[in-house]
């Protein structure tokens, strides 16, 4: 994702200098930087579901372990579906992307909230962790 930021930044450089432009060059230019913000948005929605894979997976973990609370797991593991059929509708049906994008914003950020929320004012129980690791 940090690369695709590349593809928003590209743009930049050739119309920086809009004085020297002008005729068709200047046509054709703006048609490259348009292209290259489009193709950050595709670049976009494959980075999302391959965090929204990780997130899934990262959510079961979570709902596997005894360190963190089952429904943040879940939650999760919810969110990470959330993104990826999000960002694979995007590819494969447009318009049905555009329906389901305000639903899958408010699951991803209950689940990460929650998270955040809770590693910041409870932690982890690093004596429970301690007691539960395999002596080598």
């Amino acid at each position: 994702m940090a690369l695709n930021a590349a593809f928003l930044i590209g743009p930049l450089l050739p119309l920086n200098g809009r004085d020297v432009l002008a005729g068709p060059q200047a046509a054709q230019i703006e048609t490259l930087a348009l292209y290259s913000i489009r193709l950050h948005g595709a670049g976009f929605d494959i980075a999302l579901v391959r965090f929204g894979i990780h997130l899934a997976i990262t959510g079961v973990l979570i709902f596997r372990s005894t360190f963190l609370p089952r429904l943040i797991g879940a939650a999760l593991a919810v969110a990470g579906i959330c993104y990826a059929v999000n960002g694979l509708a995007t590819f494969l049906s447009p318009p049905l992307a555009s329906q389901v994008f305000p639903w899958i914003l408010p699951p991803g950020f209950l689940a990460e909230g929650a998270l955040t929320l809770w590693l910041l004012a409870v932690r982890l129980n690093v004596e429970r962790w301690r007691s539960q690791r395999p002596t080598a």
